[in-house]
């Protein structure tokens, strides 16, 4: 095999982020990563972790950069985990643990039939859950199925067996997911292999399994795992659909689609019901639209308005080239669905009825409707729509669409009259920059100034002023502002969205001792929760408040901070520890 570069420690600590690096460290000292192997330039290997379970993880390394990378821990969906971190430092710092091996096709070529038969025993007893591979049907490289039964009711069981088996524990969403995945693969295959009907009950199996259980798991999917793998069941099923036009798995293929939207929608709409509605719509003949929309219409057999079908919205979708205009212009104002009464007015020709449509609308789906006029040229009209709804309320998507109109023609004053509503209203750092941009072009900005700073004042956000004094270059304003700011929350988390840190980088070339004192007490903080995690932490920000106290002529003053924090925290054995391994 080539040689695989080895990977920095900068990159390490910037892909798993400084307190997964610190956890690794620990890991890798404490030898939790076993079975390392590489396979070209895939890293894998398992992991202990906190609570001795193992877990998979890998990463794919690229010229010395992080690829890919994944884990099957509870929060590891995006392969920054300390557990990937572990990996990567081992490979790193021991690559020789890591046994060379080829990739799986190359491997199982090398074997002859009594050795793959061997193989396929040893993972058996290894593994028992996987005996029921033997049979089931699966795709194979000479483009032919098996013969066995592809129904749907066989991977439903297989996909029903990996939900008993993983229980509903928390973190039970990742090896469920994994598992469904590899299910999905077979699909896949299928459908690489043009066998739609195999391809279709796969799908199928998996999509009606998680609908089943989803509600159990809805808490613990907080990254989407299992709606991405009911995603992906539609979008095998739209690869099956499109195997083969004129095939009569068209028609189960559509069944399935439908009824994964109707378990998605009676269960709130978690993802996969748009996908499915496109593919319904936009996928379909007029006669599998009529076929859909006589199931639709069956399931409230006594409705007699559209508000009364089950599913009103992909009714009307499947209705709407087959209705008259009157007709369907009606179901739109019923159903309120302005845009689409607006868009079907306009291309028949009918503006004014198209203008007075839009004004009947509210909110999102006002603004909404006066796009499409836009979209038809009817500029001047949307504009006067807006500006007469702006009159009466304070709302910023209309208040940006009358400013986008003005900068659009130039009209400065005027933008900026808007901008500077909007940041009074909600006041961001962006909407500063516009102020400033379009203030200074029309030659405003020193009055202007003051007023943006006391409305972000009223707001009392001392965040947000923190971040506009430092965009102004302002550092000393900027630490007047965070000088009483906590780094921490209550719990001994680094506030997300606290301003003192990013300060004090800022400050550190300019006012280094101001930088200085903001770390030591961020230590101090850090210190106070108790675990050897912050205390090294701890260590990295009191190195760092050394430096720039050092620099700035002033050791004297780290001296007597350093024999103050001994005196206060002496008696911590693993903080002293910790110290004595940084240096500090």
């Amino acid at each position: 095999m080539a040689d695989l570069p080895g990977i920095t420690e900068a990159v390490l600590r910037d892909h798993v982020g400084a307190a997964s690096f610190e956890r690794a460290l620990d890991y890798v000292r404490e030898g939790r990563v076993f079975d390392a192997r590489r396979q070209g330039s895939t890293l894998r290997a398992r992991c202990e972790g906190s609570d001795e379970t193992s877990y998979q993880v890998r990463a794919t390394l690229d010229r010395g950069l992080v690829s890919q990378s994944g884990c099957t821990c509870p929060v590891g969906g995006d392969g920054r985990c300390k557990h990937v971190g572990a990996l990567l430092l081992t490979w790193r710092l021991r690559p020789g643990d890591f046994i060379e091996v080829d990739d799986a096709d190359t491997a199982l070529r090398r074997r002859t039939r009594a050795e793959l038969i061997a193989v396929i025993k040893q993972m058996l007893r290894q593994a028992p859950d996987l005996e029921t591979l033997l049979i089931t049907p699966l795709p194979t490289s000479h483009g032919r199925t098996p013969p066995g039964p592809t129904s749907a009711r066989l991977y439903r069981r297989q996909a029903d067996a990996v939900f008993r088996r993983c229980g509903e524990e928390w973190g039970a969403v990742v090896p469920i997911a994994e598992e469904l995945r590899a299910l999905l693969a077979i699909g896949q295959g299928f459908a690489e292999a043009d066998d739609p009907a195999a391809a279709t009950a796969v799908f199928e199996g998996v999509a009606e399994a998680v609908y089943d259980r989803y509600e159990d798991y809805v808490r613990q999917d907080v990254d989407g795992r299992l709606r991405a793998v009911a995603r992906s069941a539609v979008a095998g099923l739209w690869r099956a659909l499109n195997l083969r036009p004129d095939d009569p798995t068209r028609e189960a293929i559509l069944r399935v689609l439908l009824e994964i939207y109707v378990a998605d929608t009676d269960y709130g709409d978690t993802g996969p019901a748009d996908d499915a509605a496109s593919l319904l719509v936009l996928q379909t003949r007029p006669e599998e639209k009529r076929a859909l929309a006589s199931r639709l219409r069956a399931m409230a057999p006594g409705a007699t308005t559209w508000r009364a079908q089950r599913h009103p919205d992909l009714l009307l979708d499947l209705e709407a080239d087959a209705l008259s205009d009157e007709a369907y212009l009606d179901a739109c104002r019923e159903l309120g669905r302005h845009r689409d009464r607006v868009e079907r007015l306009l291309e028949r020709g009918r503006p004014q009825e198209a203008i007075d449509a839009a004004e009947e609308a509210e909110g999102m789906a006002f603004v909404a409707a006066v796009q499409s006029l836009v979209g038809h040229c009817h500029e001047a009209a949307a504009e006067e729509l807006v500006r007469r709804r702006v009159e009466g309320s304070a709302d910023p998507v209309l208040l940006a669409f009358l400013r986008d109109r003005h900068q659009a023609r130039g009209e400065r004053s005027a933008a900026l009259d808007l901008t500077v509503r909007l940041f009074e209203l909600v006041p961001t750092l962006p909407r500063y920059r516009e102020a400033r941009e379009l203030a200074r072009a029309v030659g405003t900005w020193d009055a202007l100034r003051p007023r943006l700073m006391t409305a972000a004042q009223a707001r009392r956000l001392p965040g947000l002023l923190a971040e506009l004094h430092l965009d102004e270059g302002a550092i000393d304003e900027a630490l007047a502002v965070v000088s009483t700011e906590k780094t921490l929350d209550p719990g001994g988390r680094p506030l997300r969205l606290g301003m003192k840190l990013p300060v004090a980088r800022q400050a550190e070339s300019t006012r280094p001792l101001a930088a200085a004192e903001i770390y030591l007490q961020h230590a101090e903080d850090l210190v106070g929760t108790g675990t050897r995690e912050a205390y090294r932490e701890a260590c990295s920000w009191l190195q760092k408040a050394r430096e720039l106290q050092t620099r700035a002529g002033r050791p004297d003053a780290w001296s007597a901070f350093r024999e103050a924090f001994g005196q206060r925290h002496g008696r911590l054995r693993a903080l002293r520890e910790e110290l004595a391994a940084a240096g500090v």
